[in-house]
């Protein structure tokens, strides 16, 4: 009901002085017009009232302490148009500043001091100019115009070209809360026609219904056949026959032909939602959850379908096809398996090579002794060669020497070279004469003064090559006799390295010898040319034989994959869907597409949980939406407001007297 504040009450219940008037009040060209029967002020507003309105329609002044509110839902005025004015009505009018136009109509008493109380709100819907002096308009509140209005969005051809044709002409879904396995309409699911007349297995050129939105690359199922399309005249197409692993087979007049498609697109809800967690397959009554191979597009950004909450299935699925696209084989093979090869290779190929070789190639042969080794006079001790790869060192009461043996030589040559360190420590004085190298049994250099000169401390090299014809032993002995030291103590003496380079005559050639020193470096280039021929047969003999029975298989099965097919073959595709309009307003706000006012308290946590798939007038989906909430639904002003049921009534106003007039009970 509506309150009208105290003074404006007060004087509505007068019954002397100045009677109610009606005032209309809009904003057109940025002006804002209040209009009246007469020309008078209005405090409250500091604004003056135009005298315009010539008569109201079928609005009457009929509501002096009205129980019941007083509602209409449209309003015909006929206005005085004033040719002064600039503008005036008709100018607006021809100006289309007056076509849907908010307008409001305002109670008040002429002298209250409160403001006019607002009591209905229009949009203007029609205007007629029938005289110079004379504009007449039509307005209609917003129950009026949601009277003729249905929510949701019907699927069309026109606008889904692909839709399947079992849903041209539902309603998107309306989903509201929390809703499981809401049934998906298709938004796309290909192209369908159909053969006017019957095929053979062998025909590549046949006729189709209709050739609307089917191209050349297509590929389309015709029963349990799949053909490619290669071309298209007219209402014909050429294609080509049994691909993706079909048999091409008899077709009769009336087949249905589908688009096989990668992905068929199905509208979930008709605006965005929270979350759609699963998607379900249903086959007649069986049902199996395919949510891993469909992509889900809640939040309504799909690129070919935005505002619309959208799921991407491969296919229209069959349950057999559902079982097999959704088995993923991830599982690894470990194969424990041993192979003996037993097979022979006789080769009877012969080379014929008239490739010449220059040879660049330099021997670096490797150190012999690769490592420092100090010896201390004293008594005899025999080294192990292991610990010294320079051989044995000995001394004896007459002398001490070491001893370099060095691997037996083969193939011709015309010299060895030897290179020797000795480091010189704590021998004050040595007679030159005392100092021998000997190869074998032949001394080969002797009074070395050049040691006898080394201060202590220092290291003097000797080289020495010596002739095939002397090397008659592999053993170099370096002798220092103790009778030549200058006092009776047996000092110091190391062999820190030796090396050897062996050089060869002409006769060798580049042939290395058989005992060879390892670790040689061989440095150069090679340049080989001409060309090789080779000839001959290769004969393959012998067994195989595969041992060991253990293979392992293991890892893991997901669900994924595709369908064979992937055509119109199934029953539904449901899916759940989380929406986040839940309260009884916001579902009121978006079945009309206007804000819905709540007057009163829903418990805490009261949602809706469902969703509109039907076709049924604005209003009529309010009225049941209320029902189901314990609330009324109505218009206050133009506006969709709900008003809470409470549990107990309360006094809102009390009734002075009751008088029946005519048979019926007045009220005042």
């Amino acid at each position: 009901m509506r309150t009208f504040t105290p003074n404006l009450a007060a004087d509505l219940a007068r019954t002397d002085g100045s009677g109610p008037v009606w005032l209309l009040r809009f904003t057109a060209a940025g002006t804002d017009y209040i209009l009246c029967q007469d020309a008078i002020n209005i405090p409250p507003w500091g604004k003056a009232a135009l005298p315009w309105i010539a008569s109201w329609g079928q609005l009457t002044e009929g509501v002096t302490s009205t129980l019941s509110d007083f509602n209409i839902s449209s309003l015909s005025v006929n206005m005085i148009n004033d040719p002064n004015a600039t503008p005036n009505l008709r100018s607006l009018a021809k100006a289309r500043a007056l076509n849907g136009l908010a307008v409001s109509v305002y109670l008040w008493v002429d002298g209250c001091t409160d403001e006019p109380f607002e009591m209905f709100s229009f949009m203007i819907i029609d205007i007629d100019l029938p005289d110079e002096a004379s504009v007449n308009i039509e307005m209609q509140d917003e129950s009026a115009r949601h009277e003729n209005s249905f929510p949701g969005t019907i699927i069309t051809k026109e606008v889904y070209p692909e839709a399947g044709p079992d849903d041209v002409g539902k309603v998107l879904p309306m989903p509201f809360g929390t809703v499981s396995q809401l049934t998906a309409l298709s938004l796309d699911s290909g192209r369908m026609t159909s053969i006017p007349i019957a095929i053979s297995a062998t025909a590549i050129t046949w006729r189709v219904s209709s050739t609307e939105g089917l191209l050349p690359g297509k590929r389309m199922k015709i029963d349990d056949e799949i053909v490619e399309i290669i071309s298209i005249s007219g209402d014909n197409l050429t294609v080509t026959r049994g691909v993706l692993a079909t048999i091409a087979q008899t077709h009769q007049r009336g087949a249905m032909v589908c688009e096989v498609k990668d992905n068929f697109i199905y509208a979930v809800a008709s605006y965005p939602v929270t979350s759609m967690p699963k998607a379900y397959g249903r086959v007649g009554q069986a049902i199996m959850d395919i949510s891993e191979i469909c992509t889900v597009w809640p939040a309504g950004d799909h690129p070919d379908y935005p505002g619309l909450a959208v799921v991407s299935v491969p296919g229209y699925i069959s349950l057999t096809q559902a079982i097999e696209m959704l088995v993923n084989d991830g599982i690894d093979l470990v194969d424990v398996l041993a192979i003996t090869n037993t097979l022979d290779i006789t080769d009877t190929i012969t080379i014929n090579d008239l490739i010449g070789i220059n040879e660049t190639i330099a021997v670096s042969p490797p150190s012999i002794i690769n490592a420092a080794h100090t010896h201390t006079g004293g008594t005899s001790v025999t080294q192990a060669a292991t610990n010294c790869p320079v051989g044995p060192v000995s001394y004896t009461a007459s002398g001490q020497y070491i001893s370099v043996t060095f691997p037996a030589l083969a193939g011709t040559r015309s010299a060895v070279t030897y290179s020797v360190t000795i480091h010189r420590i704590n021998i004050p004085a040595l007679n030159a004469a005392g100092i021998t190298i000997k190869v074998g049994d032949v001394t080969y250099i002797s009074n070395l003064a050049e040691l006898q000169n080394t201060a202590n401390g220092s290291s003097i090299t000797f080289t020495f090559s010596v002739n095939s014809a002397q090397f008659s032993s592999n053993q170099i002995d370096i002798n220092i006799d103790q009778s030549s030291y200058s006092n009776d103590g047996i000092s110091d003496w190391t062999i820190s390295s030796a090396s050897r380079s062996i050089s060869y005559d002409a006769t060798g050639g580049s042939t290395t010898p058989a005992n060879t020193v390892s670790g040689a470096v061989k440095t150069g280039t090679v340049a080989k040319v001409n060309s090789v021929t080779k000839l001959g047969t290769t004969t393959l003999g012998g067994d195989i034989t595969r041992s060991s029975t253990n293979v392992l298989k293991t890892g893991t099965v997901s669900i994924s994959g595709n369908s064979v097919a992937n055509t119109l073959i199934g029953d539904a595709i449901l899916v759940d869907v989380v929406s986040p309009i839940t309260t009884p307003p916001d579902v009121i706000t978006k079945v009309l597409g206007t804000p819905c006012n709540l007057i009163g308290t829903f418990p805490a946590g009261y949602s809706f949980n469902g969703a509109i798939t039907s076709s049924k007038r604005a209003p009529e989906w309010c009225h049941e939406l209320a029902r189901q909430c314990r609330s009324y639904f109505k218009w206050v002003l133009g506006q969709p407001t709900l008003i809470v049921r409470p549990d107990t009534l309360a006094p809102v106003k009390s009734i002075n007297e009751i008088r029946l007039n005519n048979g019926m009970m007045s009220h005042g």
